[in-house]
């Protein structure tokens, strides 16, 4: 029996396929399996990685938008540490031969999006997180996953009497 787990930021979007049943779990198990194991984040958490994920993504369309050239850059995901001093923010990236570079040219300017964000969410934050960026490669992740999907030859079943 080859079982083959996926799991995501995100409980809503989180699989787990077993192949050998051909079961897909749902996500109402794999949340209560993340809370059982200690991997979920906390409310407050989630609140402020939002905030930050929605303010952050106005700044990167409105004011940074000169950084990347003619590069789509979205962001996909912000996890946010228990203390709320750190922000790992992930990226993905579209339109660019050279994604590492764009991802480099954000760290680089780490400090002036900070600032930018900064000031709009100094009503709502007491301290503003430090900011990490990473790129966001989940959909590449998907598209191989698929690919092996697609490959995996599984006979049927025999009825066994």
């Amino acid at each position: 029996m080859v079982r083959i787990y996926e799991l995501s930021h995100d409980p809503e979007k989180t699989v787990i396929y077993d192949i050998g049943t051909r079961n897909i779990f749902l996500p109402a198990i794999i949340v209560s399996l993340q809370k059982l194991f200690g991997i979920m984040d906390s409310t407050r958490q989630n609140k402020f990685a939002r905030l930050i994920q929605k303010e952050l993504a106005g700044i990167f369309t409105l004011e940074t938008k000169h950084f990347f050239g003619n590069a789509f850059v979205t962001i996909t995901h912000v996890k946010v540490t228990p203390d709320l001093a750190l922000a790992r923010v992930y990226l993905s990236i579209f339109k660019s031969e050279k994604p590492d570079e764009i991802i480099e040219q954000t760290r680089e300017r780490m400090h002036e999006i900070r600032g930018k964000l900064g000031n709009r969410i100094k009503s709502q934050a007491r301290h503003i997180p430090e900011l990490e960026f990473f790129r966001d490669d989940s959909l590449d992740y998907v598209e191989k996953m698929e690919n092996i999907f697609k490959d995996l030859h599984i006979p049927p079943e025999s009825k066994e009497e």
